[in-house]
């Protein structure tokens, strides 16, 4: 006998943006539900976050930079990763930051952390 039971998780940031995931865990796929269901709250909350942190920095340290492109960025981390809309800001002095690429330790052209 197979028992299925809906999980729904209402996941919010401190700005008041969220997501509401849903997903069914099977009696005879439980394992593989549950791990699916960690790692998509997992990429859910770490884009949200990541969200979070570039708007602190953007309101805080880069207030002075204009926005000039939103690039695909896949955060390769060692237990997981996380795909996100990272921005590049043209700062008053000409140069070009990438804030979050720096905050988390990246170097042009990095795939992955260490």
């Amino acid at each position: 006998m197979t028992i299925t039971v809906t999980v729904s998780i209402n996941v919010k940031v401190e700005n008041g943006e969220g997501k509401n995931l849903q997903s069914g865990i099977s009696t005879d796929r439980l394992e593989e539900d549950l791990k699916g269901l960690s790692q998509q709250i997992t990429e859910v909350m770490g884009a949200m976050v990541l969200a979070g942190v570039e708007a602190k920095l953007k309101a805080e340290e880069y207030r002075a930079g204009v926005s000039i492109r939103t690039e695909a960025r896949r955060y390769q981390f060692q237990g997981f990763s996380i795909e996100y809309q990272r921005r590049s800001y043209r700062m008053p002095d000409g140069s070009v930051r990438s804030p979050l690429d720096e905050l988390l330790g990246f170097e042009k052209y990095q795939r992955r952390s260490y």
